[in-house]
């Protein structure tokens, strides 16, 4: 992919991480309550998508990875050493 979707996905997948981590400390006390249980706000949803968003970072490549390719192909710096 060029540097254009790499960005965006890098840009996606931790903007995701961020606003549902958020939505965890706001549930606080319930966020450990999973689908059923009682006084779960949204039924799990919440935590499912926070399970599923921490995972997106590595879709495609981690966000390591990502700016690699960033920094290679889009701002033109030189490529990194492997070990």
């Amino acid at each position: 992919p060029g540097g254009e979707t790499t960005t965006a996905k890098l840009y996606w997948s931790e903007m995701s991480q961020r606003f549902h981590a958020t939505a965890m400390r706001v549930l606080a006390d319930v966020a450990p309550l999973w689908k059923g249980a009682t006084g779960n706000p949204g039924d799990g949803r919440w935590q499912r998508s926070w399970l599923y968003y921490r995972a997106a970072s590595i879709f495609a490549g981690t966000s390591e990875i990502q700016r690699t390719i960033i920094g290679e192909r889009t701002l033109g710096l030189p490529r990194e050493r492997r070990s």
